[in-house]
């Protein structure tokens, strides 16, 4: 026997639970908010760095806002059902009852546990060492406040403006250097994107490709137009079987029947022949509609801009969407074209076959039955007991006009992750000029910036910047870019490919050699423009061991000596 508890004691029990919750949610959000925590001092700081840890961690976000909420929804929504319950209820409620109320009460706020993830933790010490960075760099102790402004303030004048020129210029040079490796790795993710490159379109640049085909389907269609065919046993049963000795109360059950189950099988033909019309007609609609998509896809596909890579690949998420959406509504009507064929075989063919076989059999019989008998069962419904069976519901054929979502266009990028996403600025203009000059210029710059440790040949102290001019690193830079640019699409053959696009991986190198040692070459080039000015000799030949712009001539000094002198202002070679 089930004890009996007031009904009363049930909804103290969950209103109980409901205020505990009520109770801990205040208490949690007046810590995270309301109290100095490890979060922050004042509430704007401890706003600020939960938000960006909720940003960064959604499970974060559903432990601390969710979670809590749960802990109210959960007991009200049971205690109203359980309200419910106990209104409807004209006994007392057991104590089962009251325990599965409190057990779901726990399932259900037990299953939100599943948030507490190590992504929990991971935004939980975000927002922790969020908190102790910019406290250790702008909380005052004195005011008890966050002087954001002031701090900035002061690290701008003290760092930034009335720093050593050795450390501006040094950050200055890094923030140069990781400038250029950005815009390096951009074009490295660029260039396969590009139709107009060497080696990344030969296999799809065929455009005839980008035509979205549809697979060779088996006929859908169906007919049913067999039934006079099948029901010829039947009548020459009919028409054969010896009815003569007959009583009038036999032959009055013999035509009751055969008109019964007669009549049946052709309202089961006529019900069939609908359902196949329906069937027919919605494989029509479904063939024009399949048309319809892939002749809008084609025309989408055929407007689409962009990279052959970028073509190529919306043009297969096409192409897999059309084929699982067709397959399906294939699926679907070859399920209903085998339905139909199984309900004709069971309602109306295989009755017509077996009331056939066994015709002679019931007039036989019949012939046992005189006039004043009374009729067995098995003899009055013969027909309607052993060989009509009740149809069931036809399959309901799917909406031929009505299509799965289309995929999304590819974004530029996307199987870089967040890289290719930073790169996809370059990517989307599908211009293989800019993304040459963005290459040449990120190599220059990072040559450039290079050759400020290649040609240093003497010990610097912590006191002296690493460069000591940075715009001497962009002018080289960017020269090399444009001398290498230009000289490629004036036509230099060892960087031309064999093709009209030039490779772009050999001018990058170009580009990073040239800006690299461009002091030496640029000093190469003079001393041979001067000795062709001086007296038309041949350049001199370079000598293995030392380099183009510091070799020694053989020719006398005094010869040399009425050379050109070089114009004020040139590079002098480093020694």
């Amino acid at each position: 026997m089930i004890p009996v508890i007031p009904s009363l004691l049930t909804g103290v029990l969950l209103l109980l639970i409901l205020l505990i919750g009520c109770r801990l949610v205040f208490l949690l959000f007046r810590y995270l908010f309301f109290r100095p925590n490890m979060f922050g001092v004042t509430f704007g700081m401890r706003l600020f760095t939960i938000s960006v840890s909720c940003f960064l961690f959604r499970d974060f976000f559903y432990v601390l806002f969710w979670v809590p909420v749960s802990l109210i929804k959960v007991p009200l929504e049971q205690l109203l059902s359980g309200i419910g319950m106990m209104v409807e209820a004209t006994e007392k409620i057991g104590t089962d009852k009251v325990y599965m109320l409190i057990k779901n009460v726990y399932s259900l706020l037990a299953e939100k546990t599943r948030y507490f993830t190590p992504y929990f933790l991971g935004g939980l010490l975000t927002a922790c060492l969020l908190h102790e960075v910019l406290r250790s760099l702008f909380y005052d102790e004195t005011t008890t406040d966050y002087q954001i402004r002031k701090r900035s303030l002061q690290f701008y004048h003290s760092s930034i403006i009335g720093g050593p020129r050795a450390v501006k210029q040094n950050i200055a040079l890094f923030l140069l250097m990781s400038g250029s490796l950005y815009l390096i790795l951009c074009v490295t993710i660029a260039i396969p994107y590009n139709n107009n490159f060497p080696g990344y379109n030969d296999q799809n640049k065929d455009t005839s490709v980008y035509k979205i085909r549809m697979a060779e389907s088996g006929e859908l269609s169906m007919s049913m137009n067999t039934f006079g065919q099948d029901t010829v046993p039947l009548n020459q049963a009919m028409r054969t079987a010896n009815t003569e000795q007959l009583s009038a109360l036999a032959k009055d059950l013999l035509s009751r029947n055969n008109g019964q189950f007669v009549g049946n099988m052709e309202e089961q033909h006529r019900y069939l022949v609908k359902r196949t019309n329906e069937f027919n007609n919605s494989v029509k609609e479904f063939v024009t509609a399949k048309e319809n998509l892939v002749k809008n896809l084609n025309d989408k596909l055929k407007g689409k801009d962009g990279s052959v890579k970028l073509r190529y690949t919306y043009y297969q998420l096409l192409q897999e969407y059309v084929g699982n959406e067709i397959r399906i509504k294939e699926d679907i009507y070859r399920r209903a074209l085998v339905r139909i064929n199984d309900d004709y075989m069971f309602y109306v063919k295989d009755p017509i076959a077996r009331y056939a076989s066994a015709y002679s059999g019931f007039v036989t019989d019949l012939r046992r039955l005189k006039d004043g008998d009374i009729v067995p069962a098995e003899l009055s419904n013969y027909t309607s007991t052993n060989f009509i069976f009740y149809r069931q519901q036809g399959d309901v054929m799917p909406d031929a006009s009505r299509w799965g979502p289309e995929p999304i266009e590819p974004t530029p990028g996307t199987d870089w992750g967040w890289l290719g996403r930073s790169a996809s600025w370059l990517i989307k203009p599908n211009a293989p000029d800019l993304i040459l000059l963005i290459g040449m210029f990120g190599f220059g710059m990072l040559g450039a910036a290079i050759s400020s440790f290649v040609n240093i040949r003497r010990k610097i102290s912590q006191k002296d910047p690493l460069v000591d001019n940075l715009y001497i690193v962009i002018i080289r830079g960017f020269s090399a870019a444009i001398v290498i640019f230009l000289a490629t699409k004036g036509g230099i053959a060892i960087v031309n490919n064999g093709s009209n696009n030039p490779n772009p991986h050999v001018l990058f190198l170009a580009c990073l050699v040239g800006a690299v040692y461009s002091e030496r070459i640029w000093e190469w080039a003079k001393k041979q423009l001067a000795l062709k000015t001086d007296g038309g000799a041949d350049p001199l030949p370079a000598d293995e061991n030392k380099d183009a712009y510091n070799k020694e001539s053989d020719q006398p000094r005094q010869q040399r000596s009425v050379m050109a002198a070089p114009d004020e202002g040139a590079i002098t070679p480093i020694d």
